[in-house]
């Protein structure tokens, strides 16, 4: 009999990101899960606050099952000019992202930052 050492996921490879006119999106791909399913990705953004990512459980929560199993999720960009909205960004500021996955062992190590960020040239009104 084989058996499998198990043990938290791996660390995925650096997110995409994307962006229109109406999305700034995050696309990544499942790292390898270590012998048990992956249940939740956690998803955390650039900002120009000094905490550096942080976390939006309203448009990217990892742990939302269709968020979950699509593996991307969208943040509308006329947010990014909502001075109450937790991402403080501004014309020019290159938005870059960082993921994690969690299984029954754990949560895994973050990626690096996405290699390519979604820059807003201007900021929506």
């Amino acid at each position: 009999m084989i058996t499998y050492s198990t043990g938290p996921p791996d660390k995925p490879q650096p997110p995409t990101m994307s962006i229109n006119n109406k999305f700034v999106r995050v696309s990544w791909t499942a790292p390898v899960n270590n012998y048990e399913a992956l249940d939740a990705y956690q998803i955390k953004l650039s900002t120009t606050s000094p905490d550096g990512f942080v976390q939006d459980t309203t448009y990217c929560d990892g742990a939302n099952l269709v968020i979950f199993n699509r593996q991307y999720c969208q943040i509308p960009v006329s947010l990014f000019s909502d001075p109450n909205y937790l991402y403080k960004l501004y014309a020019g500021f290159e938005i870059k992202a960082i993921v994690a996955a969690r299984n029954k062992n754990g949560w895994g190590p973050f990626s690096q930052p996405s290699t390519t960020g979604a820059q807003l040239e201007t900021l929506p009104n």
